[in-house]
């Protein structure tokens, strides 16, 4: 998972050995202040254009995102 954002629950996220890559890490849930706005619609992280079908691949250095279309 890769998101815009910052993540909580690092460690039982480390545990089960989910790949997480986010801004930080922070101890607030989103709940009662977030809502789904869409879903499977191209989004931007980091200024990165990131569309339904593009390849996302990430390891402890980073993650870079391989366009559907090449």
């Amino acid at each position: 998972m890769c998101t815009d954002g910052f993540v909580r629950d690092i460690i039982d996220v480390r545990n089960i050995k989910f790949p997480v890559f986010s801004k930080g890490i922070a101890p607030l849930d989103s709940k009662g202040r977030g809502q789904i706005m869409s879903i499977d619609v191209p989004v931007i992280c980091d200024n990165v254009l990131v569309k339904t079908g593009d390849f996302v691949v990430g390891n402890a250095d980073g993650v870079v995102i391989v366009p559907q279309d090449i």
